[in-house]
C-alpha cells in the first residue's frame, strides 16, 4: 500500500471512480459513491450543521436557506446530499472547509453546511470569531472505509496498470479489515 496525497477531495473522488485509488480509510458512504466503492460499517459519526455569521437572522434548518448563498466543499457528500434533497439552494462549492469558513466570515456566502467537529475546530484555530453554529441538519458524516469494488481477494498486478487486479493474494477487502478491532489514539500537540 502506498500513500499518495491529493490536492483536493474532488481529485481523490475522481481517482477512486477511475479505479486509480483502491482504498479510502475515511469516507462517508452514499448511493452515488456505492456505484464504484464498497464500504465497511461506519466507525465515526459527525453531525452536519449550518454555520452562519453571528449577526445573521435566525436560521432553524435548511428550509431557511432558500434565498441564501451556501458554501459546501466540492465533492464532499454534503454537496451530494444538498443537490439531491434541496435543488433550490444556491450552492457555492469551495475546495476546503477553511475556504468555506473564510468565505462565510468575509460575507461572500451567507451560510456554510458542514461537519460540526471540523468546522468548530477551524473557527477557533483560524480565529473566525464572528461565526456560530446556527442550526442542525438531518445529515451526518458517518465515516467508513471504502474500497474499490471487487478488491476482495485481489492484489494489484503492476503490469496491468491502475485499477486492474489479479486473484489469489493475501490482500483483504475493507469489510474484512473492519471486523478486526481497531485502536485509535489521540493527543494534544503544541
Amino acid at each position: 500500500m502506498t500513500y499518495d496525497p491529493a490536492p483536493s477531495w474532488q481529485t481523490v473522488m475522481e481517482g477512486a471512480e477511475a479505479g486509480v485509488i483502491d482504498v479510502l480509510p475515511a469516507i462517508t458512504p452514499s448511493p452515488e459513491r456505492a456505484r464504484f466503492l464498497d464500504f465497511t460499517k461506519p466507525y465515526l459519526h459527525f453531525p452536519f450543521v449550518i454555520f452562519t455569521r453571528k449577526d445573521a437572522s435566525l436560521i432553524t434548518g435548511i428550509g431557511d436557506l432558500s434565498a441564501a448563498r451556501v458554501a459546501v466543499e466540492r465533492g464532499y457528500v454534503t454537496q451530494e446530499y444538498l443537490r439531491r434533497d434541496h435543488p433550490q439552494l444556491r450552492l457555492h462549492p469551495v475546495d476546503t472547509t477553511a475556504q468555506a469558513l473564510r468565505a462565510l466570515t468575509l460575507g461572500k456566502v451567507d451560510a456554510y453546511t458542514g461537519n460540526l467537529t471540523l468546522g468548530s475546530y477551524l473557527i477557533d484555530k483560524l480565529s473566525l470569531g464572528n461565526l456560530k453554529v446556527a442550526a442542525p441538519t438531518p445529515y451526518a458524516n458517518d465515516l467508513a472505509m471504502g474500497g474499490a469494488q471487487g478488491l476482495a481477494g485481489a492484489d494489484r498486478d503492476p503490469g496491468q496498470g491502475p485499477g486492474r487486479h489479479r486473484r489469489g493474494s493475501a490482500a483483504r477487502h475493507p469489510a474484512e479489515i473492519a471486523r478486526h478491532p481497531i485502536r485509535y489514539g489521540c493527543g494534544l500537540f503544541p
